[in-house]
């Protein structure tokens, strides 16, 4: 496998925090939890601004297209911390049968 930027390369990170979805506690990006002191699912918080900035159309189309292109929205600060298996992105595929029954079938529901 050839080089990949997005494992070699130090990027800043964006994700600024981890939240409760419950209670809105505050935990660190930098440390592993499980689940919050409520036992509820933690969300990652990001500076938005900052991605906003950084991570253009542009950057992320020259970047190779794995699970790593998005880098800076993972919770990963050091290339010594990645661990990768060669994840690849799904491709999306158009399903236009799939499409066409599932609108027959909301239309039936409305009426």
């Amino acid at each position: 496998m050839k080089d990949n930027d997005n494992l070699t390369i130090e990027r800043p990170t964006f994700v600024t925090h981890l939240e409760c979805a419950m209670e809105g506690d505050h935990y660190p990006a930098d440390e592993v939890h499980n689940l919050s002191k409520a036992g509820k699912p933690l969300l990652v918080r990001y500076d938005l601004a900052g991605v906003k900035k950084a991570l253009t159309k542009d950057v992320l189309k020259q970047r190779s297209a794995d699970l790593w292109r998005y880098r800076e929205m993972l919770p990963v600060r050091k290339v010594a911390d990645i661990v990768s298996l060669g994840e690849v992105t799904t491709p999306l595929i158009r399903l236009p049968k799939l499409a066409k029954e599932d609108r027959r079938r909301r239309n039936h529901c409305k009426g």
